[in-house]
């Protein structure tokens, strides 16, 4: 939003909470407020909102209700998940399983819980089933990008002998597998490919991370920079 639209909307929403105030069971309004106040970026007030939405449809609630009220809850808290919002994930994933939104905000409980593995595995799942233009791909491969620290703990695992590393790295393994055939599939941008390879390089996979350079190199006009750094990434 602009300057100007962003206090338009301002002023709107705080027309609409009074007129809430006199109408405190118009669900069409509190789905509103919920909207706008999370186009401004005000996830405090849009939580409560969708917290009156989910009061007023009732059993009328579907999973994505309260997979909204999750996320809300978690960018409310600036990104720690706490239990009303997991407690709205398993509600969610209750009435729809294969909920895209609930199933990435459970794999941030995973994450949050130190429990990689399984992280890995509904992220994988995700990579697998969602259509190109999904947000939650979007966002798992943002995430992949920022955990290097977790590869690195796996890198410890190479000192152990070979059938308990490849069992300890096999969800990460699977994880990357995914994300290389859904860009092998649907190109992906050139962030995208250096996270993949990255993410080979942290757990030593030198094949993995010389095959993807040059799939890097004949997809994309490369500067001569950008092919030094695409090398760099070999050891």
């Amino acid at each position: 939003l602009t300057n100007g639209e962003n206090n338009t909307l301002i002023a709107l929403v705080e027309e609409l909470k009074n007129v809430l105030k006199q109408r405190p069971n118009d669900l069409p309004g509190h789905i509103l407020l919920v909207k706008n106040s999370a186009r401004l970026k005000d996830f405090i007030t849009a939580r409560i909102a969708q917290e009156k939405v989910l009061i007023l449809l009732g059993e009328r609630a579907n999973s994505f209700s309260y997979s909204n009220y999750a996320e809300l809850c978690i960018k409310a808290a600036s990104g720690y998940l706490s239990l009303e919002a997991a407690m709205a994930i398993e509600k969610a994933l209750s009435i729809d399983p294969d909920n895209p939104q609930a199933k990435f905000y459970s794999s941030l409980q995973f994450l949050q819980e130190n429990k990689t593995s399984a992280t890995f595995i509904i992220w994988t799942e995700l990579l697998d089933k969602e259509p190109i233009d999904s947000k939650w791909v979007t966002m798992i491969v943002a995430q992949i990008a920022t955990i290097s620290s977790s590869f690195n703990l796996e890198k410890e695992v190479a000192k152990k002998p070979t059938l308990e590393l490849s069992s300890s790295l096999l969800p990460l393994l699977k994880l990357l597998n995914s994300l290389e055939l859904r860009l092998n599939r649907k190109s992906g941008s050139i962030e995208d490919w250096i996270v993949l390879i990255e993410g080979y390089q942290q757990i030593n996979i030198e094949s993995k991370v010389s095959q993807n350079i040059e799939k890097v190199k004949s997809l994309f006009s490369l500067t001569e920079s950008q092919v030094r750094e695409l090398e760099s990434y070999k050891r």
